[in-house]
């Protein structure tokens, strides 16, 4: 069995590998820090290739996988195993319903061209998850203490309305002007029950490994529409596709911010007046931001 690292040494015999914290053995992987490979694996393979095996087993325990995401990790596994799957730089390949669908090729950059591949292969194959292989791990990590505005809980923040993609229910939900993270954050409760998301939506990604203030977490990746708001819920820019991860957090007080991804930097322009706790200054346009903060007045 591999031994994993991450700064943690064993004396001895190393336990009972389902007592290991997952956290560790998710971040050694992740860093190519272990210093043997499971034996039951195939000889000869690639080590990067190594390395996802390892990541894509410990990925398929996750009690939140759905069937269909299984099934994609089974034909992955399947192909690395036998060889006929490499890691290439840069590259990526796109799963439906355990096959290859396309790749390895150059991950599409576009949100929106996901969800039209999602409706085709739909279409094609009957209902399934799009899962792309090997995803890297994204930055998540909120950098809040860049905003020390008016109190120490708030810090800059507005609203953002969700929708699940092709359905018209949505919600608003506050959330942090942080410049660290890569996903929108939606909550188990209130949010995703609030969107009546479930595990049979066509537009779930799958699990996704994040790098946060805490350490390595893994977390339920899905797409979704959003866009920013008023307080009292004006639209304000362009309704925009984007990844959200899920924390399993459930009854979130109702002023808790979660982490903004980059919808604010993709559709609006931004400016603080830090000077004795200034507020955050948005707009459509950078000639309208211009107008508004107080050294151009």
């Amino acid at each position: 069995m591999a031994l994993f690292g991450a700064g943690v040494s064993y004396q001895g015999s190393t336990g009972n590998p389902a007592d290991w914290d997952p956290n560790e053995v998710m971040k050694a992987l992740i860093l190519d820090n272990y210093t043997e490979l499971d034996p039951a694996e195939p000889t000869g393979l690639d080590s990067r290739v190594y390395r996802r095996i390892e990541i894509l087993k410990r990925l398929r325990k996750n009690p939140m996988l759905h069937k269909w995401d299984i099934e994609n990790i089974d034909g992955i596994l399947a192909t690395y195993r036998d060889g006929s799957l490499g890691i290439e730089k840069g590259k990526v390949t796109y799963w439906y319903g355990g096959r290859m669908m396309m790749g390895p090729r150059l991950q599409l950059p576009p949100i929106c061209e996901h969800i039209d591949l999602i409706d085709e292969y739909r279409g094609k194959f009957g209902p399934g998850h799009l899962w792309i292989e090997p995803r890297a791990p994204l930055q998540q990590r909120a950098a809040v203490a860049a905003f020390d505005s008016f109190d120490l809980s708030g810090h800059h923040g507005y609203n953002v309305k969700v929708q699940l993609i092709g359905q018209e229910r949505s919600i608003i939900i506050p959330v942090l002007d942080d410049t660290g993270s890569s996903l929108l954050e939606l909550l188990v409760e209130p949010d995703c029950i609030g969107l009546g998301f479930n595990m049979q939506y066509p537009h779930i990604i799958g699990p996704t490994q994040l790098w946060t203030a805490n350490g390595g977490v893994e977390r339920l990746s899905i797409l979704v529409r959003a866009q920013v708001v008023t307080e009292d819920g004006k639209p304000l820019g362009p309704k925009i596709e984007i990844e959200a991860s899920i924390t399993p957090m459930t009854m979130a007080p109702v002023y808790y911010s979660r982490c903004s991804g980059r919808i604010l930097q993709r559709t609006l322009y931004t400016a603080t007046a830090p000077a004795y706790g200034g507020p955050l200054y948005v707009s459509t346009k950078k000639t309208g931001l211009m107008k508004i903060l107080p050294a151009f007045k």
